[in-house]
């Protein structure tokens, strides 16, 4: 910022010639549709990731659940190749600590029953070993073909349990 110091600081704004409208003003962002809405967001997150989640619920442990989106913060975070995870959830739920596993299928099955949302904390051990905690917020839809989904999203929140178990001791 420079300026005659009688009259305080100049500020200016450097705006791209090419996005300027007739008349000099700048021109609007582009408007995004809902699956680049998402995507933005999703990609814009460090700690955590957006996801839908497809498959039936059927029997004490689903074995066809699929996360047909997935955002790029759940790598760093699970530790699990995308790929993987996008074919097979259940190796998200092999990292989760049993009653967690078991409170997030019960937490799944009433919001696709129901239609209350999902709203849970869940520890689960990362492909290294690592212990982490995760808050995980999701809601079910009906597609009106193919199986039930789940959108949410998950985040790491392992620094604030860390946080809150120390101030506890």
């Amino acid at each position: 910022m420079t300026g005659d110091p009688r009259r305080g600081p100049l500020l200016c704004q450097l705006v791209e010639a090419t996005a300027l409208q007739a008349g000099g003003a700048p021109a609007a962002p582009p408007q995004l549709d809902a699956e680049q809405l998402l995507q933005s967001v999703g990609d814009s997150l460090t700690s955590g990731f957006v996801f839908q989640l497809t498959g039936q619920l059927t029997g004490p442990e689903p074995s066809d659940l699929r996360f047909s989106y997935l955002g790029p913060g759940a790598t760093p975070l699970l530790g699990l190749p995308e790929e993987a995870l996008r074919a097979d959830a259940c190796l998200l739920l092999l990292q989760l600590a049993e009653t967690d596993r078991q409170r997030l299928l019960g937490a799944l099955r009433a919001a696709q029953h129901d239609h209350t949302p999902v709203d849970l904390q869940l520890r689960h051990k990362t492909a290294s070993g690592a212990s982490r905690w995760l808050h995980l917020r999701a809601i079910a839809r009906r597609p009106l073909s193919g199986p039930p989904c789940w959108q949410g999203v998950a985040l790491d929140i392992t620094e604030r349990e860390a946080t809150r178990e120390f101030a506890s001791r």
